[in-house]
């Protein structure tokens, strides 16, 4: 069960991700590459590389 945090349980999802069977067959984590990807566009667009 989540945490309660102003009054709801758990946390919404600012980008929702959906796994798929074959993505898990080959061993993808899409969860992990939405927010690589997330966090490489911010990067990109703040102008700031490291």
């Amino acid at each position: 069960m989540g945490s309660s945090i102003g009054g709801e349980i758990g946390i919404v999802p600012d980008i929702e991700v959906k796994s798929s069977i074959q993505g898990i067959r080959e061993g993808r984590d899409k969860v992990l590459e939405a927010a690589i990807d997330y966090i490489n566009k911010k990067v990109a667009t703040s102008g700031t590389s490291k």
